[in-house]
């Protein structure tokens, strides 16, 4: 018999290695195979991607390595724009995103790539270098594949449960299947540089927008600059087949009209050109193999999405494999994640798109429409929800999957109305990410808990009474995207703003706590309260409760500020998965619909 694993990733570039770190949290170590030579042995320059965005950071931080990503990294909060004459036109500031991380993380790819793979290897995991997939097939419960040591000139058979393609756009498991790669060429081509760059602003983003050679100069935390410049289309025949540090030189007369503004190249990394082609498969899952980052969709650098894209794309993925290999997830988990990334890549296809024909186009009157718009900028930003939608869209923070997935339930709320589009403090919707805020952590002392109280005949609702003066209070808030960091699902009941508990309300908690009891250990229970009084209300719920309960205090009502529902349901990648009233039954259909 053949080595079998559980699943094998192939490709252990940022989007492979992130799936394997998101599996190893659920105790799974995947086999990750790459053709490539062990980077480690190599020295790395090349580096596609060079920018961390805030929500990826935030995946990051949860799979355990940000903070080895920050001591390598630099952060560029501001935007230098110039227009064709190199007028001044905008300082574009990036600060003020709804999250712990701010600005743009500035770090080469194969630094990202390092960090990503010594934790993997620290934490067990297995890469197969210089090893390539020759061909697989699968029938309903495995997938048989041939892999060659290409050192060596061997191949063996390795069967596993799942196979993930995280390859690159030209992907061998891709084409293994049968799933269609569609879209379009842009028709455009840069070129690109990385160097050391003597100019003004060395710690800023500089953008220039110079008929025919838009380009941006990105700070490398090496003291280097990325420089990614447009070449004209028309004029691709005059590009070098292999760049030097003149032609970039030349590049930058044109560019600065010839000296305007001081910029010298030096010491030059890396140099390449490449055309832009969109691209994205129409499906992300055939059978049991799924296929994910650049071999799921591939686009234009504006934005610098691609490697961010990838590592939400392993984020997303990793823990509904891990709950179905783990045996109490339903596959309509795995569905879900050809539903909601499928639909993320499309999204990605056009914004990406749209960007560069806008921000490239020459055209005089969208040239003129793009100044007014820059020049406008500061006095954008000063309006509060509109400068957090566009740094919520720079930094992906937005990335949602409402009205895009087959896992999320939404209890419709009567009479209640709020325009989103007016104000800052819109409701939360099923589907979104987790809102940045922090709260206090409530403690109570075991004697206070029925479960964990010996005596369980004594049943006088005297002898259960929570007394207000024994609760702990944290002396420090902590974010919610620290308290949620867990492979379960969490259950938060919300009790914030609640004028007073009925009986009504006091029975639906109970038969919810009663009903988590089949899911303890799957799911971490919470109950927010704005103050200790309403512990003491709840006594007698608390009390006959026979599941671990955290507390939460929330004295600035931001559970009642975000979400307009009692009942909250957070998926282990910190996204909202359910909203609903009090109600076990809408709970129930929730939950035994993606767990067994």
């Amino acid at each position: 018999m053949g080595e079998r694993q559980k699943v094998i990733i192939i490709g252990a570039g940022p989007t492979g290695l992130s799936l394997g770190l998101s599996l190893q949290k659920y105790g799974i170590n995947p086999v990750i195979i790459d053709k490539r030579p062990d980077p480690d042995t190599q020295v790395q320059y090349k580096s596609k991607a060079l920018s961390v965005h805030a929500h990826t950071a935030e995946i990051l931080e949860d799979l355990g390595v940000m903070d080895k990503i920050e001591e390598r990294s630099i952060v560029v909060l501001d935007v230098v724009v110039k227009d064709n004459e190199l007028n001044h036109i905008a300082n574009i500031n990036v600060e003020g995103m709804p999250s712990k991380y701010q600005g743009m993380i500035a770090l080469p790819q194969y630094h990202t790539e390092e960090v990503l793979r010594n934790t993997f290897n620290e934490r067990g995991g297995t890469i197969k270098w210089n090893h390539k997939l020759e061909h697989c097939k699968q029938n309903y419960k495995e997938v048989t594949l041939k892999i060659k040591d290409t050192v060596n000139d061997e191949s063996k058979e390795i069967v596993t449960e799942f196979l993930v393609g995280c390859d690159g756009s030209h992907s061998t498991v891709r084409r293994a299947t049968s799933i269609n790669w569609v879209g379009e060429d842009l028709n455009r081509i840069f070129t690109m540089i990385s160097c050391k760059v003597k100019r003004e602003n060395k710690e800023k983003v500089l953008m220039i927008f110079k008929d025919g050679h838009t380009s941006i100069f990105i700070p490398e935390p090496n003291g280097k600059d990325r420089i990614l410049i447009q070449y004209p289309i028309e004029k691709k025949h005059e590009l070098p087949q292999e760049p030097t540090l003149e032609f970039y030189q030349d590049l930058m007369e044109i560019i600065t009209d010839n000296g305007k503004i001081d910029v010298e190249l030096s010491d030059p990394t890396w140099m390449t050109h490449f055309e832009i082609r969109q691209r994205y498969a129409e499906e992300l899952k055939e059978g049991r193999i799924l296929i994910a980052g650049d071999a799921a969709h591939s686009h234009s650098p504006v934005g610098g999405r691609g490697m961010n894209t990838g590592i939400q794309d392993g984020y997303n993925l990793g823990w509904k494999l891990a709950s179905v290999i783990k045996g109490f997830g339903k596959t309509t988990l795995i569905d879900s994640y050809n539903v909601e990334r499928k639909f993320i890549a499309e999204e990605l296809i056009k914004s990406t798109g749209l960007q560069t024909k806008l921000a490239i186009n020459n055209n005089y009157f969208v040239s003129h429409l793009r100044k007014i718009a820059l020049s406008s900028v500061n006095v954008i930003q000063s309006i509060q929800f509109i400068n957090t939608a566009i740094l919520s869209e720079i930094s992906m923070l937005n990335v949602s999957y409402v009205g895009n997935s087959n896992i999320v339930f939404e209890e419709p709320v009567k009479g209640m109305f709020r325009m989103s589009f007016l104000t800052s403090n819109s409701y939360v919707k099923s589907g979104s990410r987790l809102p940045e805020f922090s709260v206090k952590l409530l403690t109570l002392n075991e004697g206070q808990l029925n479960n964990n109280n010996e005596d369980e005949n004594n049943n006088n609702s005297n002898n259960n009474a929570i007394n207000v003066d024994d609760i702990q209070i944290s002396e420090d808030e902590v974010r919610v995207h620290e308290l949620f960091s867990y492979v379960n699902h969490i259950i938060c009941i919300s009790l914030v703003n609640f004028l007073n508990f009925t009986e009504e309300v006091l029975d639906s908690i109970t038969s919810i706590l009663s009903y988590l009891e089949y899911y303890e250990g799957l799911i971490s229970t919470y109950i927010a309260v704005e103050n200790t009084n309403q512990i003491e209300l709840l006594s007698e719920v608390i009390s006959s409760s026979n599941i671990k309960l955290n507390f939460i205090l929330d004295e600035t009502h931001s559970f009642s500020t975000n979400f307009q529902h009692p009942l909250i349901v957070v998926r282990p990648d910190k996204y909202v998965g359910a909203l609903s009233s009090l109600s076990l039954t809408n709970l129930q259909n929730y939950l035994e619909q993606i767990l067994y």
